[in-house]
């Protein structure tokens, strides 16, 4: 039975890392139409997910090989923290690829006219899938870790305890994600949060871009950012669940007194394996097809820009620009400053035909 769930697990675990692989060749088949994404961005999500899975190894096999003051487990403490410390890495690389779109070659600076904020460039699944994934991974932990005991050695979170119906017999499962475990996954996730905070910060206030959907384009690199978290999370999750898993299989015995652990703890490793599959699975379409997520940009910011109530945002290929732009510090040589389309008002009566209507409205420096 244990061996059974193991194999299960391992190929839950493998699953999300090979629809990476797989929607990063599509995506660079299909070209920045349908995924959403520029050359930049694309070959940096290539050099983020190989450096995610160089950084994820060198972590594995310096835990089970190196030396620590506390011996070698002391270092093997660090194995459910590579995969969190691998998708920085990704995170850090998309945040680059964000930055190489070119800026507006002109001799005058420009100043987006539409709001910058989470309304505009956050996509409400990318943020729950990213939200959801979190939630659990730090769920599972306190739950793993509050039943958890030490080992024979004294180690703290390291098994999981059973005793015989009898009152005489006992043992303990390991490894076991314990506190011993769960501490530094839960520091690394810290790590990333931080790190993701930061890149979605500088998205939202990195220079205008010379592309006419800036706006979408930053939106879609918010949706990758949260996808690369909702993927380090996801994929953390089943590694925890999966070891779990087999210390509850173990207690859910009728000779044991802690069946009833051993049963509902199996349950719950299941469910949250599972949540975290399919936030792994969405996560790697976020990174690598944002454009299935954030397909236009969304009405508030668009009623910004056209000044029209109900108004839809472009969907992505088409050519409507994300955001008019306006120029800011222009020379004063007689020029005229356009400003964006604003309603008229008074003396135009209601029944004058300009009464309600958009029209441009240009002043003389």
């Amino acid at each position: 039975m244990s061996g059974i769930a193991l194999l299960g697990m391992m190929g839950m675990l493998v699953f999300p890392l090979l629809a990476v692989a797989a929607l990063l060749v599509y995506a660079t088949i299909s070209g920045s139409a349908r995924t959403g994404l520029h050359p930049g961005a694309l070959l940096a999500r290539w050099i983020g997910a190989v450096a995610a899975v160089v950084l994820t190894i060198a972590i594995v096999a310096l835990s089970l090989q190196g030396t620590w003051p506390s011996g070698r487990l002391g270092l093997g403490a660090l194995t459910g923290t590579s995969l969190l410390i691998g998708v920085t890495a990704l995170v850090l690389a998309i945040l680059v690829g964000e930055l190489t779109l070119p800026a507006r070659s002109a001799s005058q600076r420009y100043g987006l006219l539409a709001p910058r904020d989470s309304r505009a460039l956050v996509s409400r699944p990318a943020l729950m899938n990213a939200a959801v994934s979190a939630i659990a991974l730090i769920a599972y932990a306190l739950f793993t870790t509050a039943v958890a005991s030490p080992d024979d050695q004294g180690r703290p979170g390291r098994s999981l305890a059973h005793t015989g119906v009898d009152g005489f017999t006992s043992g303990a499962y390991g490894p076991f994600p314990g506190q011993w475990y769960t501490v530094p996954v839960l520091v690394a996730l810290g790590v990333l949060a931080l790190t993701g905070i930061g890149a979605l910060v500088i998205v939202v206030r990195r220079r205008p871009s010379a592309d006419p959907h800036d706006l979408l384009l930053r939106r879609r690199s918010v949706t990758s950012l949260l996808g690369a978290i909702a993927v380090g999370t996801g994929l953390t999750i089943q590694v925890l669940a999966m070891h779990g898993l087999l210390g509850f299989l173990r207690v859910a015995q009728p000779e044991y007194q802690e069946m009833v652990l051993g049963v509902a703890g199996t349950v719950i490793s299941v469910a949250v394996a599972i949540v975290g599959l399919l936030s792994a699975v969405l996560g790697a379409v976020m990174v690598c097809v944002p454009a299935a997520i954030a397909r236009r940009i969304p009405d508030s910011a668009n009623r910004a820009r056209t000044g029209e109530p109900g108004s839809r945002g472009p969907a992505a290929g088409t050519s409507t620009p994300d955001l008019p732009s306006r120029a800011v510090g222009a020379p004063s040589d007689g020029a005229e400053a356009v400003r964006p389309m604003e309603r008229l008002s008074a003396p135009h009566g209601q029944g004058s035909p300009l009464a309600g209507r958009a029209a441009p409205v240009r002043e003389g420096r």
